[in-house]
């Protein structure tokens, strides 16, 4: 186990596969300044190791996953680590994976072919999944603050999906009526005559 400010000038490379890791530091190592060169760790195919030490907060520069991996689903590691906000994943594959698909699904923000390792092509993939994931945060954030706005405001702040039912509805209006609640058709929220105007007008819209 590391410490966390350790973890966060490293890089983690998830793979049972001894000659992939040694090719993926070799490519690493290029990428950044000679003084400024990341602590780089490993981790086998452990799947009950991997959940323990993300289990507690924790950032990395990035994170290679080899997607052959087979106690520890690749999937299953890119929600983890997503979930967890830990650094860039990049997913590194064979060509006709559809673990590819599901990855990228999963929070995967780049994928390296296995048969294209050179140091340029791991070093873009590297810089395209460091923007992924800064823009995935900074959506993340931006989503939470408006959140928190809506939550604190007195007006009634409503979402309504393309059923008209509600899909968001800010505290101050669950708060009022329990009929307030996210599924529930919009228009019940209303008194009969202008439930009768809004459905009309929803109609037509």
């Amino acid at each position: 186990m590391i410490a966390d400010h350790a973890a966060e000038q490293a890089v983690l490379i998830i793979s049972a596969d001894l000659a992939l890791r040694k090719r993926l530091q070799k490519a690493i190592k290029s990428f950044f300044p000679a003084q400024q060169h990341p602590t780089l760790m490993a981790f086998g195919d452990e799947k009950a190791l991997i959940q323990q030490h993300f289990a507690a907060p924790r950032q990395y520069r990035f994170i290679f996953i080899d997607a052959e991996l087979e106690q520890a689903k690749p999937d299953g590691l890119c929600a983890l680590i997503h979930s967890a906000q830990a650094g860039p994943v990049l997913l590194v594959a064979g060509e006709v994976e559809r673990v590819v698909e599901v990855c990228a699904e999963r929070g995967a923000n780049a994928c390296i072919r296995r048969e294209h390792l050179a140091d340029s092509l791991v070093h873009d993939a590297m810089r395209s999944a460091k923007q992924a994931f800064d823009y995935r945060v900074r959506a993340a954030y931006a989503d939470n603050r408006l959140k928190d706005v809506a939550e604190h405001l007195a007006d009634w702040r409503w979402e309504i999906d393309a059923d008209l039912n509600l899909a968001y509805a800010s505290r101050s209006a669950a708060g009022r009526s329990p009929l307030i609640s996210a599924g529930t058709a919009f228009v019940n929220n209303f008194l009969p005559d202008e439930r009768s105007r809004l459905q009309r007008d929803l109609a037509g819209a």
